[in-house]
């Protein structure tokens, strides 16, 4: 108690002065250590800089006045009906509830020796191996008998996180390590996606009967790995650095720049403003957290947050508030996290569960060859499978006598983008021409050796968005009509060089484009495949493989003629508007349709789910129709993991991971 009334009297002194002083303090998992010997007033404030300036625009152009007390918040609640109480919900028995909602079709060890040969193989493993331990949920404080709590869980990443600051989050990669090392108010659902306000981390959540105003109350037993409590002036705080113009965080301000404003009005109470009563309400909510205490001073002085040694240190050593901490990064290397007692315990005494794995790893290669050796041997226990791993090297007893291997439905879709900035692809007949002339058959029984789908737009066959009555059928080769989209649109071998070519805005353009791809050697054989076939209409290819990094550096920042990439399913199909929105954040390819644009602004509003399907299903024709790229396949999800691993799960969006557990062994 008394070292805990140091350190909250020390960060009062710091809210004080607004610079930190040395410390010498330091826990296993506090950071103060190393950041005591920075300065997070290092270097002059930056005059043009000011904190929330997005969002102080945002309100204004809402004409939102947001009330200064709590008084006059309660005033304009009443005056718009009152308050409506919204039900919390226990993240730990939801995933209960997912993962052991059926009975185990066989023993472990059944489910361990199986050979996976089939689909129906893969669901009795998954539903044998990946269920949580026991028969019901634990409370916080007790332990299950057959779980080792001392169990290490190591993993491989075909990345690195470009930063461990969970606001500048943009990959796949860079949410994995996230969902480690941050804390939610919010989360979802893993069968429905139906979101919810956690029970872990709020104490109650009202919403105003006109669904324009959320107040969530927080819980006081959640802390910074420094020891200082996490507040709504936290939550507040990084709403502000997330809306403001000078720091680069596109994909975080997607959604969250749909708010019309955030304010606490107390160390526990957080209230959301929203623009208009919308469905999609919770999940504006749902952004990044990071310490005021930590930022407040030094993000005056470099918004870039990755410049000054203050911020430099941070990318090292980070103050989290999630399950884990960083206790060790070599970058492009590995990512170590260990286990957090102040995630979980509370002066003395458990107040969550505790995370049933004690140290987790992961390892970055992107060499997967590489990396599935170190699966056999056991140095890494699970990974994604590429097509000929899954085919040829997953069959042998080197990979049997320790691993297993399942294969689920995804929703990830892959596909040549091209920038709609670029001439030559303005022309949707030309964009047409090209899904023609590609050699989709064999890409998918070759490249991918039969195990995905071909897909047939952004919403995957298995969801509820999907047109099904649409008539869309997966694109096949047609190199006739390629050839004859080509020239209605102008483009002819007209100096018989064997390349097309069109004068546009008075030049001879030849069709010649560069293709840039993450240098993994799949996608770099699937890029050359795309080389071969469009030769045979008259377009030159050349084929770019860069570092993951570099790729999206490039893509992001539209500096590319065309791409091989993938996205991944949101937790709501609104989500999609981040990519297919006329001037969204991460609408790379610069595509614009004014109808699709409508029909998002439709489905935002829509509370009907009946209608809101069909409002989903045509946005989805209207795309495909569009030919903004050139749709591929849906990548099922094949993974090899070690038989020792139990409570690996599944659902649409990927692995669960958070929910592996190894066995204590006696």
């Amino acid at each position: 108690m008394e070292k805990m009334a140091k350190i909250l009297g020390f960060f009062t002194l710091i809210i004080v002065s607004g610079c930190l002083p040395p410390s010498d303090r330091m826990t296993s998992e506090d950071p103060s250590e190393f950041l005591s010997k920075f300065d997070p007033c290092e270097g002059e404030i930056q005059e043009d800089f000011v904190l929330g300036d997005l969002a102080d625009e945002r309100a204004k152009e809402l004409n939102l006045v947001i009330p200064e007390t709590m008084e006059e918040l309660e005033k304009v609640v009443q005056a718009r009906g009152g308050w409506i109480e919204n039900e919390l919900r226990d993240g730990d028995l939801l995933t209960y509830n997912y993962l052991n909602g059926q009975p185990a079709p066989l023993s472990v060890e059944e489910a361990r020796n199986l050979q996976n040969k089939s689909q129906e193989d893969s669901r009795l493993i998954v539903q044998t191996l990946g269920r949580l331990p026991g028969d019901r949920v634990l409370p916080p404080g007790e332990d299950y008998p057959e779980v080792d709590y001392n169990g290490r869980f190591v993993r491989h990443s075909p990345a690195d996180t470009a930063s461990l600051n969970p606001i500048f989050g943009s990959t796949s990669v860079d949410f994995e390590v996230a969902g480690l090392i941050s804390f939610g108010l919010f989360s979802f659902t893993y069968d429905t996606f139906e979101p919810y306000a956690s029970s872990d981390a709020n104490v109650s959540w009202h919403s105003s009967k006109d669904r324009l105003i959320d107040k969530l109350v927080l819980r006081d037993d959640i802390f910074w790995s420094d020891g200082t409590p996490l507040t709504a002036y936290d939550i507040e705080f990084s709403y502000r650095v997330i809306m403001t113009s000078k720091i680069q965080v596109s994909a975080m301000r997607s959604g969250t720049d749909l708010l019309g404003g955030v304010k606490a009005y107390d160390d526990r109470t957080i209230v959301f403003f929203h623009e208009k009563a919308m469905p999609i309400n919770i999940f504006n909510m749902q952004f990044s957290i990071i310490p005021k205490h930590i930022y407040g001073e030094s993000i005056k002085r470099d918004p870039s947050m990755v410049r000054s040694q203050w911020h430099i240190q941070l990318e090292k050593t980070p103050v989290v508030a999630g399950p884990y901490y960083i206790e060790k990064r070599t970058r492009g290397s590995r990512i170590d996290f260990k286990r957090r007692e102040g995630y979980y315990m509370h002066k003395g005494k458990a107040v969550r569960s505790r995370p049933t794995i004690y140290r987790s790893t992961l390892k970055v290669s992107p060499e997967v060859n590489t990396a599935f050796l170190q699966l056999r041997k056991g140095d890494i226990e699970a990974m994604v499978l590429t097509p000929d791993l899954w085919i040829a090297q997953t069959n042998r007893e080197s990979f049997t006598r320790k691993n297993t291997k399942v294969a689920v439905n995804g929703w990830t879709y892959f596909a040549f983008w091209w920038n709609l900035e670029e001439p030559m692809f303005q022309d949707k007949r030309v964009r047409q021409a090209l899904s023609y002339a590609f050699n989709h058959k064999e890409m998918l029984e070759v490249h991918r050796m039969g195990i995905d789908t071909p897909c047939r737009g952004l919403f995957a066959e298995e969801s509820p968005w999907f047109p099904h009555d649409a008539g869309i059928k997966p694109l096949e080769q047609d190199l006739p009509r390629a050839k004859a989209l080509l020239e209605e649109a102008g483009w002819r071998d007209t100096d018989k060089d064997g390349v097309l070519d069109k004068i546009i805005d008075g030049k001879k353009v030849d069709f010649r484009f560069n293709v840039i791809v993450s240098n993994r050697p799949d996608r770099i054989a699937l890029c050359n495949l795309l080389k071969q076939s469009l030769r045979q209409v008259g377009i030159d290819v050349t084929v770019q493989s860069v570092e993951f990094n570099v790729y999206v550096d490039k893509v992001q920042g539209k500096k590319f003629q065309a791409s091989f990439g993938g996205w991944g399913a949101g937790a709501d199909p609104y989500t999609a508007y981040n990519v297919w929105g006329s001037g969204q954040p991460r609408n790379n390819i610069s595509y614009s349709n004014p109808e699709v644009d409508r029909l998002f602004r439709e489905g935002e509003v829509e509370f009907d789910r009946a209608k809101r399907v069909r409002i989903y299903q045509k946005i989805h024709t209207l795309i495909y129709d569009d030919c903004p790229c050139m749709w591929l396949y849906n990548q099922n999800e094949y993974y090899g993991f070690s038989k020792q691993l139990r409570g690996l799960g599944f659902y649409p969006r990927g692995p669960i991971f958070g929910t592996v557990w190894k066995e204590r062994m006696e």
